[in-house]
């Protein structure tokens, strides 16, 4: 606002949410962070999606939020959906807790895309938002890293595959992955994991905590279209 970009001209957000699956008595602080999110976005125009996101957990500093924000004529700015993953604006009511908000009577839903590819033509580059082992809108119940790694990964794998793209791009080459593991010790077998299938990315690791808490780590990540 204060540089004069419209508020729909957020292209990616990164909220860190203290606590992020804890509760207030019947309030959890990510449905809080979703309803204040939502109260902002209200009037605003998302008809060309929302912005690609992460949340996650921190152990203090209440709630931080980091953007990209882009505008300008000419510009290729589509919002990504993936086939295998219920749109994270779209879920029930069922996966998402604590109180309602008073204002919509229901608790309302994360604010964001899947991906955003942002960019000229044939030059593209697809912002991929904070990904988990969730199929549909459930979580995959397994207490293995490696395993909720593998159904990250194929989910990132086809959200950015050229099979779900109107695009022309041949293929996406990872520019970096952020990956978000819940507990120290998990992190040498995930590293060990990350390097043997993606040995030549950049990849940062980071221990926080995770929306879900049968989730045990999140992805998210930069990947340029190769035409």
């Amino acid at each position: 606002i204060r540089e004069n970009f419209p508020v729909n001209s957020i292209i990616r957000k990164w909220n860190y949410i203290e606590n992020i699956s804890s509760f207030d008595g019947e309030y959890q602080n990510y449905q809080v962070f979703n309803d204040a999110r939502s109260h902002f976005f209200a009037n605003v125009d998302w008809s060309g999606g929302y912005p690609a996101a992460t949340g996650i957990g921190t152990y203090a500093g209440g709630i931080m939020v980091e953007i990209i924000a882009v505008t300008g004529d000419n510009l290729i700015n589509k919002a990504i959906d993936n086939p295998l993953q219920v749109a994270a604006h779209k879920y029930s009511q069922s996966v998402l807790f604590g109180e309602l908000d008073s204002h919509f009577q229901q608790r309302t839903t994360p604010k964001f895309e899947r991906a955003r590819t942002v960019g000229l033509p044939n030059n593209n580059t697809i912002y991929i938002s904070g990904t988990a082992a969730i199929r549909g809108e459930k979580s995959i119940i397994a207490h293995d890293i490696i395993e909720q790694a593998n159904i990250t990964m194929q989910n990132i794998e086809f959200l950015i595959s050229s099979k779900n793209s109107t695009e022309t791009y041949i293929s996406c080459e990872y520019q970096l992955l952020r990956v978000y593991v819940k507990e120290i010790f998990y992190l040498e077998k995930l590293r060990n994991y990350m390097n043997l299938h993606y040995p030549n990315v950049k990849k940062y690791y980071i221990c926080a905590d995770i929306c879900r808490d049968e989730l045990l780590l999140e992805i998210e990540g930069v990947a340029l279209a190769i035409y």
